[in-house]
């Protein structure tokens, strides 16, 4: 447990026992003399600035970080801004509200003033990007989010470093850098979130719908369509016969079933015909609730066995074919 003096109401002397915390960011104001104090919860005010510099936190990472807390108490002090005789919590929302729930009274916490909100926020943005478990899409977010911070511009910002006055393919690339992920991938995180569609962002954060998908939605025809999946329909052709957005391109993390239970889930619209002639032993559909489907199973090496070449449907019968056709190693 970290031990360490309460800072009270009548004072704001930082004292106790002196820590190295992490070095600064470059946005950051010189801290002088940083102390780890204990501050009483009620005296914090929660950090105002929400998904504008972070990302909510998985259930499974939220109930490992509250067991954490329960064994080992806080072990990395909250960053608060004393703002006038305000105390603002900057980093360490996660842990002030694990805090809250255990009873807890007060909470380990570095104090630091800071220029003004913008110094602020790029510092919350910085520790938030510092998570381990952040996904892409998560870090391409927080990246657009940087990204709109450092560029002159967009947030009227005129009196920072010459380095921080970037243009806005510099402070992309600067940002993406930054987190780790492709120029890409901050450009279509930006069209997700300006599409103004908050359910196809919270889509995509969650790792329910695919970044590329969901920007190829979001771009088509200048309006926000969310993806198949989001709304429970197939996306729908238009004048020309073509789906909106162009050919989408993505990635299934995971086996055979993973990948065509998330085809089916975009494609395959419910009460659909699905015919797999190359049904083995089901492997595909483990993961697929196929009383969803009108769905006919074949395989040459079932009973009764049906040869894919010689197949007992007529024309235009099923909605959807499956085929997994023999293959052999070379030895």
């Amino acid at each position: 447990m970290i031990v360490a003096p309460v800072l009270s109401d009548r004072s704001e002397a930082l004292c106790g026992p002196v820590r190295q915390s992490r070095p600064r960011d470059r946005h950051e104001e010189p801290a002088t003399a940083e102390r780890i104090v204990m501050i009483r919860i009620d005296r914090l005010e929660p950090c105002p600035w929400g998904s504008e510099v972070s990302v909510e936190m998985s259930s499974g990472d939220y109930e490992t970080l509250k067991l954490a807390i329960a064994v080992d108490g806080i072990q990395t002090p909250l960053v608060v801004w004393a703002c006038g005789k305000r105390l603002i919590v900057v980093a360490g929302m996660n842990r002030l509200k694990v805090a809250q729930e255990q009873g807890l009274t007060t909470v380990p916490a570095i104090v630091r003033e800071f220029t003004d909100e913008h110094a602020a926020k790029l510092h919350a943005l910085m520790d938030n990007l510092a998570r381990r478990q952040l996904s892409t899409a998560q870090r391409a977010y927080l990246a657009y989010q940087f990204q709109r911070l450092i560029t002159v511009g967009s947030g009227a910002r005129t009196d920072l470093q010459p380095s921080s006055n970037l243009t806005k393919v510099d402070a992309r690339r600067t940002a993406a850098e930054l987190a780790g992920v492709s120029e890409g991938a901050v450009s279509a995180i930006k069209a997700v979130v300006e599409s103004g569609n908050t359910d196809l962002l919270q889509s995509v954060l969650q790792g329910k719908t695919p970044l590329a998908v969901a920007a190829n939605y979001a771009k088509s025809e200048g309006k926000p369509l969310p993806p198949p999946g989001l709304d429970g329909k197939p996306p729908k052709p238009g004048a020309n016969g073509k789906l909106p957005g162009g050919p989408v391109v993505t990635v299934v993390q995971g086996d055979s079933s993973d990948l065509i239970a998330n085809a089916a889930r975009f494609y395959v619209a419910e009460g659909a015909v699905v015919c797999d002639v190359t049904f083995g032993c089901g492997v595909f559909w483990k993961k697929v609730d196929l009383s969803r489907y009108k769905f006919h199973a074949s395989d040459i090496a079932m009973e009764p066995s049906v040869d894919l070449r010689r197949l007992p449907y007529e024309g235009d019968f099923a909605d959807h074919l499956v085929l997994d056709p023999p293959h052999v190693h070379d030895t």
